[in-house]
């Protein structure tokens, strides 16, 4: 566990699509270094090693996450994998989601004051200063890339759709190789309790991702309820981003749900 008090959740979301502009990290992270929206020299060094950590920690620019940018996604489908990303980087943010956040949603908020207090308990050396840091950080993070919204000392949040493409790009980092998969894997996971999907939601995009061919088979009979990966991670993104009919499914599922990106 370590302290969460550096979201860059704006800056990410401006800065690493950048990164298809470069064939290697250090060229990338130089890029960051003369760019970043910060004064201090000092300071866009610290918080260019801090984004290349957190979203490139095996030290190669050739990623999913770089596969993904290179596709132009919308803003929501960016905020989804970025999230994801952060909370699979950063114990601390994992920790607060599985057990602050989720057993929170049928209430559908938790107090500043709640967060600060669980950091507490979870950092009692740490100074208040950095506790302020981490609950700040924490509620710019959920406020910024996963739907939520902050009123007085309140975050709000709950169970809600996201894109397609984000879906397929969590779906394939959770289960990253063809193989026969459980609903309940799905709804156990990553994708419901980090990043708040709404089960139907998910039960409906794997549907899609048939139509697409990415998914070979759906079973939901009596209590046999899995679905069957086709490719690994890279074909499968790949396979999707460059489907001819990709636009079309795309804005019918847009139209079922009433999703609008942006």
């Amino acid at each position: 566990m370590r302290t969460f008090t550096n979201d860059l959740s704006a800056v990410a979301l401006e800065y690493l699509p950048q990164i298809g502009r470069f064939n290697n990290l250090p060229d990338f992270q130089a890029f960051l270094e003369q760019n970043l929206p910060y004064n201090a020299i000092n300071s866009r060094k610290r918080y260019a090693r801090n984004l290349l950590s957190r979203y490139y920690p095996t030290n190669t620019i050739q990623t999913p996450l770089t596969w993904l940018f290179s596709y132009r996604p919308d803003l929501k489908t960016l905020k989804s994998a970025l999230f994801y990303e952060t909370v699979r980087a950063e114990p601390t943010v994992q920790f607060i989601s599985e057990n602050l956040i989720g057993p929170a949603l049928p209430v559908g908020y938790v107090t500043r004051s709640q967060l600060g207090q669980r950091l507490e308990e979870l950092f009692p050396a740490a100074s208040k200063a950095t506790h302020k840091r981490m609950v700040y950080s924490l509620l710019n993070l959920y406020t910024t890339m996963n739907e939520a919204h902050l009123e007085q000392d309140k975050l709000y949040f709950k169970l809600h759709a996201g894109t397609l493409a984000g879906f397929l790009y969590v779906l394939m980092a959770e289960f990253p190789q063809p193989g026969i998969y459980s609903f309940d894997a799905l709804e156990r996971g990553s994708l419901r309790h980090w990043l708040l999907w709404d089960r139907e939601w998910m039960r409906r995009q794997l549907y899609n991702l048939r139509d697409f061919g990415l998914i070979s088979k759906v079973s939901e009979i009596d209590a046999v309820r899995q679905f069957t990966l086709q490719f690994d991670r890279a074909a499968t993104l790949k396979h999707y981003f460059e489907h001819p009919e990709r636009d079309t499914l795309v804005l019918r599922e847009q139209s079922a749900t009433g999703i609008r990106n942006g």
